[in-house]
């Protein structure tokens, strides 16, 4: 499963990290209870003391304090939520040469979803994730009772059903 409060449109901002939890229990009940592994998230960053231009369009970058507490909370939420493990976008920054070339000319938020600067330097979210090391898993749990329809009646429209059940699950 991959998640990202920054494109869903129904989260509640940049750093919902209640949405990772939400969208692993949600891959499980589609999935018939099988096991998740949380493959991929993150936020693009800057730096507090440092000059930056936000992403185009409506994804917004997220200092990277911010980021790195939206990092433990994500993580907690997902190990609650019973999944395997979880992985986050990307290793380190781009290049700043390649930021004329596509699709980082016009993407300005995909330079900045490092762990890593570009410099080499750890990012905080580095030391969020060395917490988790070693944290033992939760058990997944049962059905959630904040789902309130069958599966085929999810598969009919998933756009309109994903941010109603977010609200419902928001709500418990």
């Amino acid at each position: 499963m991959h998640g990202y409060p920054i494109y869903a449109r129904w989260a509640d901002g940049a750093t919902d990290a209640e949405l990772l939890p939400f969208l692993a229990r949600m891959t499980r009940w589609l999935g018939d209870g099988r096991d998740v592994l949380f493959s991929e998230f993150g936020l693009p960053t800057y730096r507090r003391d440092q000059p930056h231009k936000q992403g185009l369009g409506a994804v917004p970058l997220v200092d990277e304090e911010a980021a790195a507490a939206y990092t433990t909370v994500a993580l907690e939420g997902l190990r609650r939520a019973g999944c395997l493990g979880a992985f986050l976008w990307c290793c380190s920054d781009y290049d700043p040469a390649l930021r004329q070339r596509p699709p980082f000319d016009l993407a300005r938020h995909e330079r900045t979803f490092g762990l890593w600067r570009v410099d080499g330097s750890a990012k905080p979210a580095v030391a969020a994730i060395a917490a988790f090391v070693g944290a033992e898993r939760c058990p997944a749990g049962s059905a959630d009772a904040w789902i309130d329809i069958s599966r085929d009646e999810f598969l009919l429209d998933p756009p309109a059903q994903l941010p109603r059940l977010y609200r419902r699950y928001r709500e418990r």
